[in-house]
């Protein structure tokens, strides 16, 4: 992640991850299946460092409970514009019910989804 030049009063940047849906954030492509992953069981770790976490909270860019703050960098006056590098370990955890669905009897498929990035500048 990398910011520049941000306007006086800028106290953070805030990255965030999140699906568009809650419900079917990585979706069946067989005709005959009716089951996607929901956004509670695709779970995300930053830098190798602690739990894995679900994409279940409503962030400021969708109002499904399917996304996560994955980053929130402090901002000073000597770090106004900046870069950062960190990595996301990504988990499909299928070893329970999420939003009423049991993850241990998913159907065998190919399943398609959309993580979007995108990140914010708070005051």
């Amino acid at each position: 992640m990398s910011w520049t030049s941000l306007n006086p009063g800028r106290t953070a940047v805030a990255l965030y991850g999140y699906f568009t849906s809650a419900n079917s954030a990585l979706a069946h492509t067989t005709s005959g299946n009716t089951v996607d992953i929901p956004s509670g069981a695709v779970k995300v770790r930053i830098n190798g460092v602690g739990a894995y976490n679900p994409f279940s909270s409503v962030v400021p860019f969708t109002g499904a409970a399917s996304g996560r703050l994955l980053i929130n960098q402090g901002i000073t006056g000597s770090n106004k514009s900046g870069t950062r590098t960190d990595t996301f370990d990504l988990q499909i955890d299928l070893s329970g019910i999420v939003n009423g669905q049991n993850m241990r009897q998913l159907p065998p498929d190919t399943y398609h989804g959309i993580l979007h990035i995108q990140a914010q500048a708070t005051p």
